[in-house]
């Protein structure tokens, strides 16, 4: 596992008892959104030429430009402990 990955994984499991969702916002690239969805996030919305219309320069990763901004989610909320689940008959 990567230092990213191990990054990611120490904050998801840091915050999973105060929050329910991480979120990531990035530039629509074929480095950091395969990289993201390997860490378990999905996609949730893009804002439509975001880095076009809030940068006075050009953005490129990996040659490709960045125009869209692409947010992705991932569920981090612990699931509720089976003892704290109580059933009346």
């Amino acid at each position: 596992m990567k230092q990213w990955e191990k990054t990611i994984k120490f904050i998801a499991k840091e915050y999973s008892s105060r929050y329910k969702v991480l979120q990531v916002g990035t530039g629509d690239s074929p480095l950091t959104v395969p990289f993201y969805e390997k860490c378990g996030f999905e996609y949730s919305h893009r804002i439509k030429d975001f880095f076009t219309d809030n940068y006075d320069h050009k953005i490129y990763e990996s040659g490709v430009l960045l125009k869209d901004m692409i947010y992705l989610r991932k569920n981090i909320a612990l699931l509720p402990l089976y003892s704290q689940q109580r059933h009346t008959l």
